[in-house]
């Protein structure tokens, strides 16, 4: 299971959900909506219109609420034209949008991932913005945070919007670090500290099994990896992407040291271990005293009334570093109706829809002015959640999908090959050197393929 790939709610990842979290979700979206003053339904009004847009995202019954919403509420203010979403159910949202372009039926705006611009942009299959930007004097572009814009540009041109996005951060069970007598951790954390605190977490039966975690995190996510061999110095390519470089000392210690804190010092479940117990629920569940990941896991961690939590940067090695998660949205370059698809573009990544994955809890502000104000860094609502600017905090240190990919190479192809390597290493098939290694030889040979950067 691809950690970047299936666990944002708002961004094409599912966290889970039983009924008890379907309910509580339900509730939110039902306040949400009517304090925006949304009806329920979806649809249009049923009035002649001149322009049809269909608009597609990966389908969720939380979201997709919201955003037949947002088309409601863009045909009122756009009488002109009716608006029709597609919610694509399951994990095969990406494959049928390649097919609907192949076959001509692409929708006129839909959601993309930062890691599939470089294929969709190279395909001429989206409509470069920048020109819609410039004839448009009352759209705020400096509003939006320049990292977001920046890993929507490929080239020099910029393809879609952000309509949601989160740093990762280190989220934490207060009550069992007071059980424990651990101070609760600090922006000065480093990798040694994680360490002495996860020790100290970690509770074992009688048998010697492990009861509670010190921490959880995924040990099968590529970008995952790579936060830690880029905080201790690593790179993954060369300044210049002509080559794979992943092997070296400082690569090969930091997932080491990651590999210690399941195997050796037994603080954080293992592979094997993951595939039984997904690891945000070991931490809801209260049997893991930390966990790493992005803000969309707050809509999971607010349902659960007994866990009192909060949020911490992550613990740095030499540098710091952390991904910077988003998805956008994208008009297609085929579409017949280019402004009216640009101005619903607007609209799901407007203040409207920026509130509302901030309310639910699925996302950061995109949007520097909602940012900066009182209404995502303290929300009075959620009494837990005082610390948001920890998320924002961190994006002057993320990186984003761009920084990690190579232009000419999918990142599904390369995160599988880097997936499939380092597992072989957790398992004891390979030495950190050698699944290095074979990392980049394999992407080497990808690069020679695609003839450079």
């Amino acid at each position: 299971m691809n950690g970047l790939n299936i666990r944002m709610g708002i961004s094409g990842r599912s966290a889970g959900s039983s009924a008890g979290r379907w309910a509580a979700w339900s509730a939110v979206v039902v306040l949400v909506l009517a304090a925006s003053g949304c009806g329920q339904g979806g649809g249009s009004s049923g009035k002649p219109a001149a322009v049809k847009l269909v608009y597609m995202a990966p389908g969720f019954p939380l979201y997709d609420q919201v955003r037949i919403e947002q088309g409601k509420r863009f045909e009122q203010a756009h009488p002109g034209i009716r608006t029709q979403f597609q919610a694509v159910a399951g994990q095969g949202y990406r494959e049928k949008l390649l097919t609907q372009f192949a076959g001509g039926s692409a929708p006129d705006v839909f959601f993309i991932r930062d890691f599939d611009l470089p294929q969709f942009a190279q395909k001429g299959a989206i409509l470069p913005l920048d020109p819609l930007i410039t004839n448009d004097p009352a759209f705020q572009r400096d509003d939006i945070y320049p990292q977001l814009l920046d890993a929507y540009t490929f080239g020099e041109t910029l393809y879609a919007l952000p309509g949601s996005s989160s740093t990762r951060v280190l989220y934490y069970n207060k009550r069992l670090f007071d059980e424990a007598g651990v101070a609760y951790p600090t922006a000065e954390w480093t990798w040694r500290e994680f360490l002495d605190a996860a020790k100290r977490l970690t509770k074992r039966d009688e048998r010697g099994i492990v009861a509670q975690y010190g921490a959880s995190f995924y040990l099968d996510s590529a970008d995952g990896w790579l936060i830690w061999i880029l905080q201790n110095g690593g790179s993954l390519f060369d300044a210049g992407k002509t080559r794979c470089i992943i092997n070296s000392s400082e690569s090969r210690e930091a997932i080491e040291f990651v590999k210690a804190l399941s195997q050796e010092h037994k603080v954080v479940p293992g592979l094997m271990d993951q595939l039984n117990q997904d690891n945000y629920q070991l931490f809801l569940s209260q049997r893991a005293a930390m966990f790493i990941g992005g803000r969309w896991y707050t809509l999971n961690f607010r349902t659960a009334s007994a866990l009192a939590w909060d949020v911490a940067p992550l613990p740095s090695g030499e540098h710091r570093a952390t991904p910077l998660d988003s998805h956008g949205w994208a008009i297609s370059a085929h579409t017949k109706h280019p402004q009216e698809a640009w101005e619903l573009v607007k609209q799901l990544v407007g203040p409207d829809g920026v509130r509302f994955v901030i309310e639910v809890g699925d996302s950061m502000p995109t949007l520097r002015s909602i940012a900066q104000s009182p209404y995502f860094p303290v929300d009075e609502r959620y009494p837990q959640e005082q610390h948001n600017q920890v998320f924002l905090d961190a994006i002057e240190y993320a990186f984003s999908p761009k920084q990690i990919m190579h232009p000419q190479i999918e990142w599904y192809q390369m995160s599988s090959i880097i997936n499939t390597e380092i597992d072989k290493f957790l398992i004891g098939q390979l030495s950190a050197e050698r699944a290095l290694q074979a990392v980049e030889d394999r992407l080497n040979v990808l690069i020679d393929e695609a003839g450079g950067a």
